[in-house]
């Protein structure tokens, strides 16, 4: 049988255990009193389920409805709702700030946002973070997935619907995903992966790169992530960088190894990894949220580097670029590119600050400035520039 022994972890000093739990035990250690999902459903009494009951689970304190995760099932709290569905409640971690207000008034046709667990997610992202196209939710038949839970036109885009579990009730992954192929050999012989979804958050007016501690840049492998996921894609703890076998951890002081065993990507991987200790040889693909494109640095300062719809990348690049050069000059050419890219996309957000920074208030200037954007980028950019000089 299991025993009762309590994790070790920074994040969890000192914590209370009544009013969030630890991210490095799943949250097993929430003792509080929250019996409704994240979605404000109430949950059952645990002596009312068919399997999750206290005598099963006798130290996992199963008390009343709140919120548990006995076993250590799934990433986090949850409980299961009077409909019969497993779901988790949005327990805050400990020492971790809560992320609800990344989704206020956010478009989830774009983004997901984390403390939903990507359930929100209309898009129409049809390919796995591995690079592989999804199938169809229809080809794939109702074997397996809940398909009252999935959005209407769902056709083979990234979802998180409802799955069945080996008890007969249901839950979801943490993540938007897909399977990835016909149902060729039969319905257990399907392969499933999780979907690059950028996390909602981030003002593209304000221009502010996202917290890295919740998510990472895709457009350099997520190598700036330093959240404290330290499990695998498949849900394995990751071991210590200081034991893996794959790399020396002191060659990277700037990768976020710091002695810890959280998923990172210190040699531009395709993905973040992390080692375990059954396969210490071989890397681990780990899942981590992509930030916001719009609110990521491009990785060079190539004014052309900013491949995005949107205007944040190039205006970050003109801080981060325009150090040792004539500031304003250097700053100027970065922030007419952010201009341009977003007058293409209906909005002015940085054309204000390139006019001040290129033209110090002259109307010639401002005239000159949209006249050059225009030819790089006809027609609406064209419109501005008539406005301007006209």
């Amino acid at each position: 049988d299991y025993c009762d022994v309590p994790f070790c972890g920074d994040e969890c000093d000192k914590a209370d255990p009544d009013s969030c739990g630890c991210r490095n035990s799943k949250q097993q250690d929430y003792r509080g009193t929250t019996s409704t999902t994240a979605t404000g459903k109430e949950c059952v009494r645990w002596e009312d389920t068919p399997h999750y009951t206290p005598e099963n689970y006798p130290y996992d304190s199963l008390q009343e409805n709140f919120c548990r995760n006995p076993g250590g099932v799934y990433y986090e709290a949850w409980c299961i709702d009077m409909e019969g569905y497993h779901q988790l409640c949005n327990i805050p971690y400990c020492g971790e700030t809560s992320t609800s207000q990344l989704c206020q008034d956010s478009d989830t046709d774009y983004c997901q946002c984390a403390n939903m667990y990507e359930k929100d997610y209309t898009g129409t992202v049809n390919v796995t973070r591995s690079g592989l196209p999804c199938a169809n939710w229809e080809v794939i038949g109702f074997f397996s997935v809940a398909h009252e839970t999935l959005p209407a036109g769902s056709l083979n885009y990234c979802r998180n619907p409802d799955l069945w579990d080996q008890y007969g009730s249901r839950y979801k992954r943490d993540h938007a995903w897909c399977y990835t192929k016909d149902r060729y050999g039969g319905p257990f012989n399907l392969g499933w992966d999780y979907c690059d979804i950028p996390v909602c958050g981030g003002d593209n007016a304000t221009c502010m790169e996202m917290d890295k501690t919740t998510c990472g840049c895709r457009n350099v492998n997520y190598a700036d992530y330093r959240g404290n996921n330290s499990h695998t894609a498949w849900g394995d703890s990751c071991e210590n960088w200081n034991k893996t076998k794959i790399i020396n951890a002191g060659d990277y002081p700037d990768a976020g190894l710091d002695g810890n065993n959280f998923c990172r990507n210190p040699e531009s991987s395709p993905n973040p990894w992390c080692s375990i200790d059954f396969w210490g040889d071989k890397k681990n693909r780990c899942y981590v949220p992509s930030c916001n494109p719009c609110s990521c640095k491009p990785p060079s300062c190539d004014l052309d580097s900013n491949t995005e719809a949107c205007g944040c990348p190039s205006a970050l690049q003109a801080e981060e670029c325009c150090i040792e050069d004539n500031n304003d000059e250097c700053r100027c050419e970065y922030l007419k590119v952010a201009c341009r890219k977003s007058i293409e996309i209906g909005k002015a957000d940085f054309c204000g600050e390139a006019f001040d920074t290129c033209c110090g208030g002259s109307a010639d200037c401002m005239c000159s400035v949209t006249s050059s954007i225009c030819f790089d980028s006809p027609g609406l950019v064209c419109n501005v520039a008539a406005d301007y000089c006209c």
